[in-house]
Formats: structure tokens, C-alpha cells, sequence
């Protein structure tokens, strides 16, 4: 190699050195991300995981507002969907493709009754021993066709998954970036 090149090879060297760590510093860089992240999430949800996200995001990233509205689960994906919030987090009924469904936690649901009530201490096996009974809903986010939606067939055992939706193919944002890449951190919590 020729003593110019050598000069030229040191250069190009040093220059893809700072190109390398450029991912590394950006990365750090949390106290200068600022702005708003929107949520739309369901009410009453109870998931330590999802405490340990907003606690290591809002940790990490201080200067980003989070703006987390509670509403009732059908509108979510849509509302991801229309680009109006960042981030959701619900059950899924209907799956666009465009969006991204991460799976944050299984929401138990559970039916009570008074003492009073001719079903008070008796298990139930089959839903269809309760379809006439009268409930009362603990919000405007549980019914489904004028059914109490835990209860159809589709969902075995009271269980439902809740995800979070987020919008891949809509313009880059690096607060909607960051808040997913802190769910991946908690992933193997």
C-alpha cells in the first residue's frame, strides 16, 4: 500500500469508527427525547409488566410526556390504526395487518354473585347454566352485541389476551420506537 493510501485507509478507518457507535450514542441520548406518547388502553388493567414498562420508560426517558387515555377496547386498533395515539393496549377482536400485536398478558375475568343470589357458593362448569341470569357491567368497554363478551364461546376459561398495538408503516417516531423497545426489555422479565 501506498504511503497515500495508508493516510486514506486511516481516515475511511476512524470515519467508520464514529459511524459504528453512532447507534450506541443515539441510544443514550434519553434526555434529549422529548415530546408527548399517546396510550389507549382498556380500563381496570392490572399487570405488573406493564407497570414495569411505563416505570422504566418514564426512568429512561423523562422528558416524554405520556398522555394515556382510557376508553373502551373497540376503538383502539382503529384508533392506532387512524395514526391518532401511539400506542395501544387492549384485547383484539378484529386483526388489521397493517398493525403490530405484541402480546402483553392473559386478563383473567371472573363472574361474582351476593350471598343472596340461588347461584351464591355453587361452581359453575357451563356457561349456559347462567345465560338467563341478570349482570350488572363495571364499564362501557364489556359488552358485545349486547352480550357480556368474556362469556362467548370463542373465549375459553375467562381468559383474554391484551396486547400492544402499535403502528409499524406509519412515519417514524422515536418516543413510539423507544416505548417498544422497553417492552422488549421487560419481554423476559
Amino acid at each position: 500500500m501506498t504511503e497515500e493510501g495508508q493516510i486514506l485507509f486511516e481516515y475511511c478507518e476512524s470515519i467508520q469508527g464514529k459511524i459504528d457507535e453512532v447507534p450506541n450514542k443515539l441510544d443514550n441520548l434519553a434526555e434529549e427525547i422529548h415530546g408527548q406518547l399517546k396510550l389507549q388502553t382498556i380500563s381496570n388493567l392490572v399487570s405488573p409488566r406493564l407497570d414495569r414498562i411505563l416505570l422504566g420508560y418514564n426512568k429512561r426517558y423523562p422528558f416524554v410526556e405520556l398522555d394515556i387515555s382510557i376508553v373502551p377496547w373497540e376503538g383502539i386498533s382503529k384508533a392506532v390504526l387512524r395514526n391518532q395515539v401511539d400506542i395501544g393496549i387492549a384485547p383484539v377482536s378484529v386483526v388489521f395487518p397493517e398493525l403490530r400485536y405484541d402480546f402483553l398478558f392473559s386478563e383473567v375475568h371472573r363472574l361474582y354473585c351476593s350471598n343472596e343470589h340461588h347461584l351464591f357458593g355453587q361452581t359453575i362448569s357451563d356457561f349456559s347454566q347462567i345465560t338467563n341470569e341478570p349482570f350488572v357491567l363495571t364499564g362501557n368497554d364489556e359488552v358485545k352485541d349486547g352480550l357480556l363478551w368474556p362469556l362467548t364461546k370463542e373465549i375459553k376459561d375467562l381468559m383474554l389476551d391484551i396486547y400492544i398495538i402499535s403502528h409499524p408503516q406509519i412515519p417514524e417516531s422515536r418516543i413510539r420506537q423507544y416505548f417498544i423497545k422497553e417492552f422488549m426489555r421487560t419481554d423476559s422479565d
